[in-house]
This record gives structure tokens, C-alpha cells and sequence, in this order.
């Protein structure tokens, strides 16, 4: 181990021997076997920095910022390249999210009024009343004056036996009544 302006380095130092029996008296079997020691000792110590490294640099606040602007720029993308509907429609079962919906909260955010009072603007709904009201309201009066004209006729013949008056009066005026209402009716 050496100190050099206050940073500390190890040092270790490794020996490549070929091994015993490895076919050591063969000078070209020593330098491969020497070759496949050396590249397992660099594979080692090269896995152990990035082992360091990647821990080290995982843990960096910089690291994490540079995600943070990164990832969701990433994932806008990705998705941005999806067709979100269709994945939707093909793998969520609809049926099962509006099974366990609660219609009375949907219900209670709904604007009612408003919506009532747009369909009513929309299908005229005061002119409708106003048109069918108004053909009843006729229809009860001429019925009303055919009753009123036939209780008034009762009244007559009842005043005409009680008189003993042997024939009816004629008491129409000119253009029968009860034929015009008649005719009037729809």
C-alpha cells in the first residue's frame, strides 16, 4: 500500500505461473495456460470494479436526478407509441370495474337540475304541455256545455209537466246550439 498526496491506493500484485502438470514443458501449453489465468484474473478484478461502481454511482443524488428527468420522458415515449384503447379493451375486464362501482356516488356528482332543464329546453316541453292542456281544456268545456244544454232541457220538460202543459215549447234559437258544439268537437 503507498499514500500519494493524501489518496490511498492498494496494490496487489499477481504472479502468473503456469500450473503443475498443466503441460508446463510445453512452452506454447505454458503461455495458454498463463493466457487463460491472466484473462480470469482480469474478468475478476474487472467485476469487482463495476461492482463498485455500479453500487457507488446507484446511490448518487446525481444519478437519481438524471433519472428523474429522464424516465418519464422515456416512459411519455414508449407510450406515446401505444395505442393505450386498445390495451385497455383487450386486457381490462370492463364488466368487473363497473360491477364494483358505487352508482350512488356517480349518481350524487351528476348535475341532475341542469340536465333536466336542458332536455326540457331541448324537446320544448312548456309548448307540449301547453298543446295538449290546452285540446283537454277545450274538449271539458264543450262536454260541459253539451251537459249544461241537456240539464237545461231536463229542467224544461220537468217545467213543462209541472205545468201540465201538454206540448213542449219551442225554445231553440235561431241555429241550433248543440248541433255547433257538436261540430266543434274534435
Amino acid at each position: 500500500m503507498r499514500e500519494d498526496r493524501g489518496v490511498s491506493e492498494a496494490t496487489e500484485v499477481i504472479v502468473f505461473e503456469p500450473r503443475p502438470g498443466s503441460g508446463a514443458a510445453n512452452p506454447l501449453g505454458a503461455v495458454i495456460d498463463i493466457s487463460a489465468s491472466a484473462m480470469f484474473a482480469l474478468f475478476t478484478v474487472a467485476e469487482q470494479t463495476v461492482s463498485s461502481t455500479v453500487s457507488t454511482v446507484a446511490n448518487s443524488a446525481l444519478v437519481n436526478s438524471a433519472l428523474d428527468k429522464v424516465v418519464p420522458y422515456a416512459v411519455n415515449a414508449v407510450i406515446g407509441r401505444m395505442n393505450l384503447t386498445e390495451i385497455v379493451l383487450d386486457r381490462v375486464d370492463i364488466d368487473a370495474i363497473v360491477a364494483q362501482a358505487d352508482l350512488e356516488k356517480i349518481i350524487d356528482r351528476l348535475p341532475l337540475i341542469d340536465l333536466a332543464n336542458y332536455i326540457i329546453e331541448e324537446i320544448d316541453l312548456p309548448t307540449i304541455i301547453r298543446q295538449s292542456t290546452g285540446g283537454i281544456a277545450t274538449e271539458a268545456m264543450n262536454s260541459t256545455r253539451m251537459q249544461a244544454i241537456d240539464a237545461d232541457d231536463l229542467v224544461q220538460r220537468l217545467a213543462d209537466k209541472i205545468m201540465l202543459r201538454r206540448k213542449a215549447r219551442k225554445t231553440d234559437a235561431p241555429g241550433d246550439l248543440s248541433e255547433k258544439f257538436a261540430e266543434e268537437a274534435p
